[in-house]
């Protein structure tokens, strides 16, 4: 199943999970998807991800914590990367309308 990028709210993926080929796969499979940095501020991410009405896929368990699950996805890095695909596509369906 394609995503369609227009009905569902950016990807931000925190610098705990990142990898070329997960931004790459995310976005041939029609995700809008960014990584903001290494060494980035929490503080910095959660206004990012308020004022970009965007989504947190993280392995940061505190900050999943303070955006709770409404605006991000906990992940453990040692997943694989389809096991990753997997679950943000499961994550990102409730987007659908």
């Amino acid at each position: 199943m394609m995503v369609n990028p227009s009905e569902i709210p950016e990807i931000v993926i925190d610098e705990n999970l990142f990898s070329q080929k997960l931004i790459l796969t995310l976005k041939k499979i029609g995700v809008k998807v960014r990584f903001l940095g290494r060494g980035i501020l929490d503080e910095k991410i959660e206004r990012y991800i308020e004022t970009h009405n965007a989504v947190l896929v993280t392995g940061d368990h505190e900050l999943y914590s303070i955006l709770g699950w409404e605006k991000s996805l906990y992940l453990e890095n040692w997943n694989s990367l389809r096991d990753k695909i997997i679950v943000i596509k499961a994550f990102l369906e409730r987007f659908y309308k």
